[in-house]
């Protein structure tokens, strides 16, 4: 019959030999870079993060319990507990008041808030919907419209810019049009929380784009995968 010390080395060794051949696994993400399959995991039973991959169908963020197999010598996340929410934001409003513009350049819609906008991954895209409506003073003029994300929380900084979006050319003064445009915002927005503003301008003619409680605004950003982007 085996010594105490001889079972107890008897059952050290039995237990590295099932930790040697264990190929799935429980786990809570801890964090997820914004770019990258890389992410850190505390397996259930330690208290010490570890760095996996990704799998590129699998939506990961921080707090989220995972599901691991290990293929060779690596853990891989293949799944989650919870449904892959990704950035979703809207604004569906009528003006507060009367605006104008007449400048050439940018500036905020008197009439409409800011909004916010969470993204959770560096190289996702926007899709994006705008929709605008206005007249003008005088014929044969255009104006355009913007979005403006201005980042209030984020890892990677970024510098805020208007993106221009809706357009309008009145060929008749005083008719009020509307415009819609659906389009991917492809620019590099980081993962991070912004306020997001609807900006116009003038962008021809001499006249004045106006605004009053009439216009209808409505926009829509949703966050999503490039058909071709790795895993984020």
């Amino acid at each position: 019959m085996p010594s105490n010390d001889v079972q107890q080395l008897q059952l050290i060794d039995s237990r590295i030999a099932a930790a040697r051949k264990r190929t799935e696994a429980f786990g809570t993400c801890v964090t997820k870079a914004g770019t990258g399959s890389t992410a850190y995991v505390i397996f259930d039973g330690s208290q010490t993060p570890v760095p996996v991959k990704v799998a590129g169908f699998v939506v990961l963020r921080a707090g989220m319990r995972c599901m691991l197999a290990k293929f060779e010598t690596v853990w891989v996340v293949v799944g989650t507990f919870a449904a892959p929410a990704m950035g979703t934001a809207s604004l569906f409003a009528f003006s507060s008041g009367a605006g104008t513009t007449s400048t050439g350049s940018y500036t905020d819609h008197p009439g409409l808030s800011a909004f916010t906008f969470t993204k959770y991954f560096d190289n996702t895209i926007i899709d994006t919907t705008v929709a605008v409506s206005g007249y003008a003073t005088l014929a044969s003029m255009a104006g355009r419209w913007a979005l403006r994300f201005t980042q209030t929380d984020g890892d990677t900084p970024y510098t805020s810019a208007d993106l221009a979006s809706a357009f309008i050319y009145w060929s008749t003064a005083n008719i009020r049009l509307t415009n819609t445009v659906g389009y991917n915002n492809n620019a590099a927005i980081p993962a991070g929380t912004y306020s997001v503003r609807v900006r116009w301008r003038r962008d021809s003619g001499s006249g004045v784009v106006t605004n009053s409680t009439d216009d209808l605004y409505a926009v829509k950003l949703q966050e999503k995968f490039s058909d071709s982007s790795p895993n984020p």
